[in-house]
């Protein structure tokens, strides 16, 4: 009885995942149906919220990496299903997650931004929704192109080096105007 409980419970987890939690929302590889990637972005918005209020900067910031890499693979993977290659999607959640980035460390430091800095934040957040509700409601296609990939991830390790030293260059100047 237990064995044919365990094999329940792995054919359930092998549907909701894949092969495992990491390999779904970590892997660049497949797609996402519209339920997955609605689902993937609000657990990296939950965990990501979950470690911010700790208010432990370098935590925050090792869990905001592992959020972005994980969100942006899920915007290739929904891009995919889509039919697009999701440059244009990519570079709007990069944009996002940057701001919500500084937002979070200007707030850390008790700094003052300028207006024109929060109006940019406010464009790329309208942005961001608005892809954010494509992405969601459009439909996946019946044929999948799985070698649809945007030319920002063909090394997702190098695009993410390259945003982790805009972050860092980032702080840095925000910590030096403090």
């Amino acid at each position: 009885m237990e064995a044919k409980q365990d094999k329940i419970i792995s054919k359930i987890n092998e549907l909701l995942w894949g092969e495992s939690p990491l390999s779904f929302y970590f892997s660049y590889k497949g797609t996402f149906n519209r339920l997955q990637f609605f689902g993937a972005i609000i657990t990296f918005c939950l965990l990501f919220n979950f470690v911010g209020i700790q208010d432990i900067f370098w935590l925050t910031f090792l869990f905001s990496v592992l959020v972005f890499y994980g969100m942006i693979a899920a915007v290739q993977k929904r891009s995919r299903d889509i039919g697009k290659k999701g440059t244009v999607f990519i570079l709007i959640y990069s944009l996002f997650l940057y701001c919500g980035n500084i937002i979070y460390f200007v707030k850390l430091q008790n700094i003052s931004l300028n207006i024109i800095c929060y109006e940019v934040m406010f464009i790329v957040m309208i942005a961001y929704l608005l892809s954010f509700i494509l992405l969601l409601f459009i439909r996946g296609k019946k044929e999948k192109d799985l070698n649809l990939t945007s030319p920002l991830l063909k090394s997702p390790i190098k695009y993410l080096s390259i945003w982790i030293g805009i972050f860092l260059l980032s702080y840095l100047g925000l910590w030096l105007k403090k």
